[in-house]
């Protein structure tokens, strides 16, 4: 999403021009996260098909300004959190949004103040737009590389999000007990 590329001064001046305003971020693991924006962009040509079981060019794609801005949930919530009253910022998690939708809603929309009991839009709340489209295909190499690309993320995302941001270190194999120890000791 686009307001994860905003600057402090921007995030600082929507603040203060909306002081009542309430800000929800959906984290996703940034696995999954950049692997769905790449699939994204090649569907609707934003970029170029490219050779999806090649580091260099899954590389070439990746390592792009705005691809990666929007790919630090820790760092895009630290920003925010720096302007927003804690009452006033939730973090959502994108795993939540796959188990259970319908709860997800709930907690948003009660969060807003609106009433989650009142009879929903004609979208059910498990409403997916992406969820036909082909995604593109995910090697177990490329998936290990962006696993060890964002590695710290993860671990970063798990102390500081916590939430179902804790199970994404294992997800890959890493030890979140070998990187909390090195972080407080």
């Amino acid at each position: 999403p686009n307001y994860s590329t905003l600057s402090n001064k921007v995030v600082r001046q929507i603040v203060e021009h909306f002081p009542n305003l309430k800000v929800i971020f959906l984290a996703r693991d940034p696995v999954e996260r950049v692997w769905s924006h790449l699939s994204m962009e090649v569907h609707y040509h934003q970029i170029e098909s490219f050779d999806v079981t090649d580091v260099d060019e899954v590389n070439r794609n990746l390592l792009r300004r705005g691809l990666l801005l929007r790919s630090y949930p820790s760092a895009v919530v630290a920003r925010w959190k720096r302007y927003v009253r804690p009452e006033r910022f939730r973090i959502y998690f994108f795993d939540d949004l796959e188990k259970n939708p319908t709860e997800l809603r709930r907690s948003i929309l009660e969060f807003l103040g609106a009433d989650p009991g009142k009879a929903a839009s004609r979208v059910p709340a498990d409403y997916n737009s992406w969820g036909r489209r082909e995604k593109l295909p995910l090697t177990d190499k490329v998936r290990s590389h962006l696993a060890q690309f964002f590695k710290k993320e993860l671990k970063t995302c798990a102390v500081r999000l916590g939430g179902a941001a804790r199970d994404w270190p294992g997800r890959y194999g890493f030890s979140l007990l070998l990187f909390l120890w090195f972080c407080f000791r």
